[in-house]
C-alpha cells in the first residue's frame, strides 16, 4: 500500500468527495462504490452534525493481522482516538457514532485558564493552568523520618 498514490477523501453528508486525475468523484457511502474506495485509501476526513475526526489506516501490531482503521480527533491539545474496525464494517452509522464519541472525550477535557502571575510585582507574564496530577509518592514509610531528612529526600531513595 503506497500512501503517496493513495486518495485522500473527505465525508460529509452522507457523501465521500475526493479527487482522482484532476477530476472531483463523488460516492454514496455504504455501497460498493464506498467499500473499494476505502480499500486503496489511507486516510479521510469525517464531518457530520455531531463532530470531526480524521481516519487513519493501519495495520495490525503484530504484522500478521489485517488492515483496519482508526479515528483520531485532537482538541485542547488532547488527541482522542477511537477504533472504527475493517473496511468492510465501515458504515456511514459507525462513522457517526465514532464522531459523537469523539467529541464527548474533547468535551470532557476541561479548558486550559489564563493564570497572571505576579510575585511581588516582579513579572507580568502569563501561563496557562492545567489539570495536571501531581505525582503521587509511592513511599512504604508513611511516619515522618527519624533523621532530619525532608519527605521529599524519602521519596526519592524509595
Amino acid at each position: 500500500m503506497e500512501k503517496a498514490s493513495s486518495p485522500i477523501g473527505t465525508v460529509c453528508n452522507g457523501c465521500l468527495v475526493y479527487e482522482q486525475q484532476g477530476q472531483h468523484l463523488v460516492v454514496l457511502l455504504d455501497t460498493p462504490s464506498w467499500y473499494a474506495w476505502l480499500e486503496m485509501a489511507t486516510t479521510f476526513t469525517f464531518t457530520c452534525e455531531e463532530g470531526t475526526f480524521t481516519a487513519h489506516k493501519a495495520r495490525a501490531g503484530n504484522r500478521r493481522g489485517g488492515w483496519y482503521w482508526r479515528a483520531y480527533r485532537r482538541k485542547r491539545g488532547r488527541l482522542a482516538r477511537c477504533y472504527l474496525g475493517v473496511s468492510s464494517n465501515l458504515t456511514f452509522t459507525k462513522l457517526w457514532e465514532a464522531a459523537r464519541r469523539l467529541a464527548g472525550e474533547a468535551e470532557d477535557t476541561p479548558p486550559l485558564v489564563p493564570v497572571p502571575i505576579s510575585p511581588r510585582g516582579r513579572t507580568s507574564k502569563v501561563i496557562l493552568q492545567s489539570t495536571i496530577t501531581p505525582r503521587v509518592c509511592q513511599c512504604s514509610m508513611w511516619r515522618a523520618p527519624a533523621c532530619s531528612r525532608s519527605w521529599s529526600r524519602v521519596c526519592e531513595d524509595q
